[in-house]
């Protein structure tokens, strides 16, 4: 959450008053401003409150009111530099008088001497119902896209019965675990087509490929498809026979996109069947800490620092760059943790170079053990989706430099979040050697990454807007008073 506030209105009188607040950190940091004020902007009380984490804490201020100053408000502020949730419990004020509810919501009732605000609703979850999903996995990369759909469906209840469709054979079938998982290798459009017709599904969801698409369509206009389709949006690459290449959708009854800033301007589908659902990463596996023994195993104890990448060893990661950077930073050890086309080209590149402060580490499963040992990450791409290595530094606490394509804004927020680079080699170096341990972006990253792509609460997102559940909210009375609903900041 970059900024936020809530207010509610208040009749402000002659007199004392004591202010409490009653609340807890959730994610992130804890910082509010409380502030008091006349409807004509007349400040009574601006405190800046940090609460702890997952401790209730009290906090309580006096202030005067000299003048009957009518109606006026109470305001929680969040400021745009600060990431994170905070959760209010109950806010109230004393007075030395009665209190003039005239102004005050309705659903809250005053007492002589108090007014209490309280959240403490009772939320009850929908229960899950059986449904049957076909997921449809078009291409053998095992990338992003693919990481984002084993986060969700590791996630899903056991009730749901989910088939998931390799067009090509892909690693993602390692990674997905449950009974209620199918798995099934699928040769060819034309065998697909039998599948769906056959499988009954409530839902099928699919992403990235055209040809995919056009099948699915040409048999909803043929009504030989009865099942829900649901679009996943990764990113705006176009390439032959990329889904991105058409801006218009057809008998799609739902596109999720992975950040905000994606198909704007893809036309069809109508904003209530739209939702924003980010990449999630496990934020506890995830998590700073130091790796003593993979340090000393690659030999770097001895270098003034690591600097690190995790992606896959293709053209458009612009690898080249880093062996740039490397030949620039050479008191840094390098490590580039991936697989792929461009490797041998590039281990041959960084003999030219005579680089002897780098390492090809390949693929790795545990890449949360190298992230563990990077003082700095840093992302050339020339182009780039919503990439899942950047959350993964972000909530590992290491500051990430990158060029600031695709998605990517979304998620870094220059000087803020972490850092845009120049692709001036010099100029890059100098950045990342000043910034490598800049505590303030370390906590702001990870504070970001919390609040919005831990995978379990967007896996169960994900599930809310499939199926277009809603939580229920009942409002409990407590005493004399009665529950002011809503989420305070």
């Amino acid at each position: 959450m970059k900024s936020a506030n809530f207010r509610h209105p208040i009749s402000i009188k002659s007199g004392k008053y004591r202010f409490k607040i009653v609340g807890k950190k959730r994610t992130g940091s804890g910082k509010i401003i409380v502030e008091i004020s006349s409807d004509e902007n007349e400040i009574l009380l601006r405190k800046e409150i940090n609460f702890s984490n997952n401790a209730w804490s009290e906090f309580t201020f006096d202030f005067d009111s000299k003048n009957n100053l009518g109606n006026g408000k109470i305001k929680f502020i969040r400021e745009r530099n600060i990431y994170g949730s905070v959760e209010i419990g109950r806010v109230y004020i004393d007075l030395n008088m009665d209190v003039d509810t005239a102004n005050v919501n309705p659903k809250m009732i005053g007492k002589r001497n108090k007014i209490s605000y309280q959240a403490e609703n009772e939320i009850f979850a929908p229960k899950p119902v059986s449904k049957k999903i076909a997921f449809i996995i078009p291409y053998h990369i095992y990338g992003g896209a693919e990481v984002y759909l084993q986060n969700i469906i590791n996630q899903m209840d056991k009730v749901y019965q989910i088939s998931v469709l390799y067009l090509q054979e892909n690693k993602l079938q390692n990674y997905l675990n449950g009974s209620h998982i199918h798995h099934r290798g699928v040769k060819n459009l034309s065998q697909l087509e039998g599948i769906l017709k056959s499988g009954q599904y409530d839902y099928v969801i699919y992403y990235n490929r055209l040809d995919v698409y056009a099948l699915l369509r040409e048999m909803k206009i043929k009504n030989e498809l009865t099942s829900k389709l649901i679009e996943i949006y990764h990113s705006d690459f176009i390439w032959s026979g990329s889904l991105s290449s058409v801006r218009n959708r057809e008998h799609v009854d739902k596109m999720i996109t992975v950040s905000k800033s994606l198909a704007l301007d893809i036309e069809g589908i109508s904003s209530e069947n739209r939702d924003v659902i980010p990449v999630g990463i496990d934020i506890d596996k995830f998590s700073p800490r130091k790796n003593v023994n993979l340090k000393k195993s690659m030999g770097a104890q001895d270098y003034k620092g690591i600097v690190g990448t995790v992606a896959r060893l293709s053209k458009e990661k612009q690898i080249n760059y880093i062996l740039s950077l490397a030949d620039v930073m050479r008191e840094f050890y390098f490590v580039i943790v991936g697989d792929g086309p461009e490797e041998k080209s590039l281990k041959a590149k960084a003999q030219e170079l005579k680089l002897e402060n780098i390492q090809f580490a390949g693929f790795q499963k545990n890449t949360e053990e190298y992230y563990n040992v990077f003082d700095a990450f840093v992302l050339a791409s020339r182009m780039e989706g919503t990439p899942i290595s950047i959350i993964e530094a972000m909530a590992s606490g290491v500051p990430v430099f990158s060029n600031m394509v695709g998605a990517i804004g979304d998620l870094i927020e220059d000087k803020v979040t972490g850092f845009k680079i120049t692709e001036n080699p010099h100029e890059d170096a100098l950045l990342i050697e000043n910034n490598m341990h800049n505590k303030r972006i370390i906590k702001s990253a990870r504070a970001y990454v919390e609040e919005n792509h831990d995978f379990k609460k967007n896996s169960e997102r994900f599930v809310r807007s499939l199926f277009n559940l809603k939580y229920s909210i009942v409002e409990k009375k407590i005493s004399n008073n009665l529950l002011l609903p809503g989420d305070y900041v």
